[in-house]
């Protein structure tokens, strides 16, 4: 029996919205996606005839890794989980809703990128975060045996509270990688992951780049929300820094 494609679309879209009263964003945008970016927290309260709210969260982008000489991409930067719940309400309640930051660029020569900051929301009255996306984690030009990778880097730890039984339904980050340029055998090109619902990024061939910025290599920002950011590949000349991780956000609906 044939099957119409429609049959077999689905939506990102979380279930069990209804009719949305209002929506709005806490954290940068991405006409703001830029190094260094402060993230932002704010004090939600719950107005009048509200019953259900839904977070969805994403977590920043992990850091490329800042690279000498011969550095080139080993483990790519991850780019930041993504976290959506529903909870039932009442007018009054009050939500402590913070946005991960953006990374920077990689001041340093070590191969290494910085991880990024989660983005959650915390119940006041509770006193519990009830939702939790982590960052993602930095990129590793140098891997070894006892720092080869960890994934992504998750706030539980960092917050001291809750357990992933609370987080609602979660998608981790993805992470980077570089493959071999077949016209240039000591060369290769660079996959930067994207955040979720975003596109990850291919780089030039950095055959053909000897003096190079990780910043200047991928001529674009991340991917907001949540991008991993690109490795300062390094080919013979000087320092390379890593590209930042885009920053977090959040999304708040409610009926």
């Amino acid at each position: 029996m044939p099957i119409s494609l429609k049959s077999l679309q689905s939506s990102l879209a979380p279930t069990g919205i209804g009719q949305v009263t209002s929506v709005f964003w806490i954290g940068s945008t991405q006409g703001t996606n830029a190094a260094n970016n402060d993230g932002c927290c704010c004090l939600w309260t719950v107005p009048a005839s509200i019953r259900s709210v839904t977070f969805e969260v994403w977590g920043a982008g992990g850091d490329g890794g800042g690279g000498c000489c011969c550095h080139s991409t080993a483990i790519g930067s991850v780019g930041g989980s993504y976290a959506v719940t529903t909870v039932d309400t009442v007018a009054g309640r009050q939500f402590r809703i913070c946005s991960a930051p953006s990374g920077c660029c990689t001041a340093s020569c070590n191969g290494l990128g910085t991880n990024g900051a989660p983005s959650y929301v915390f119940d006041v009255n509770a006193s519990a975060v009830i939702v939790c996306a982590c960052g993602g984690q930095g990129a590793n030009m140098q891997p070894t045996f006892t720092g080869s990778g960890e994934g992504y880097t998750c706030c539980w730890g960092r917050l001291g509270t809750g357990g992933y039984a609370s987080c609602g339904y979660v998608i981790c980050g993805t992470g980077g990688t570089g493959f071999r340029n077949v016209f240039c055998h000591s060369d290769q090109y660079q996959m930067v992951a994207g955040g979720f619902s975003s596109a990850g990024r291919l780089s030039p061939d950095r055959c053909s780049i000897w003096a190079c910025q990780g910043c200047a290599i991928m001529k674009s920002n991340p991917s907001w929300p949540s991008g991993s950011g690109a490795d300062g590949n390094a080919c013979g000349g000087g320092y390379c820094s890593g590209q930042w991780g885009a920053p977090g956000s959040v999304k708040v609906t409610f009926k």
